[in-house]
């Protein structure tokens, strides 16, 4: 999954605002109205920062969630070495 799933509602709304303001820009552009044609393809622009500010929050959070497994992994294995090692003093 590439976006958090507190976040897949604004990823379809800001989608959907992507490609309505691509195929917008492309029918201005076509008609010669460059500068309506730059508005939708700002709003475009807009859109995708906000899809790729969203996907390194979740590339953000999957890495947290790493390093503490990380570490819970590295507390248990410490653990169960000290519980070993106090076994055979």
């Amino acid at each position: 999954m590439i976006f958090l799933e507190q976040d897949w509602k604004k990823v379809d709304e800001e989608n959907r605002t992507f490609e309505t303001c691509v195929n917008k820009a492309n029918e201005r552009f076509d008609r010669g109205e460059y500068e309506e044609a730059q508005l939708y393809l700002n709003n475009a622009t807009r859109a995708l920062t906000e899809l790729n500010r969203m996907m390194l929050s979740k590339e953000q959070h999957d890495q947290k969630w790493f390093v503490t497994k990380q570490i819970e992994s590295q507390q248990h294995a410490d653990k169960l070495f000290c519980e070993l090692r106090s076994r055979y003093e």
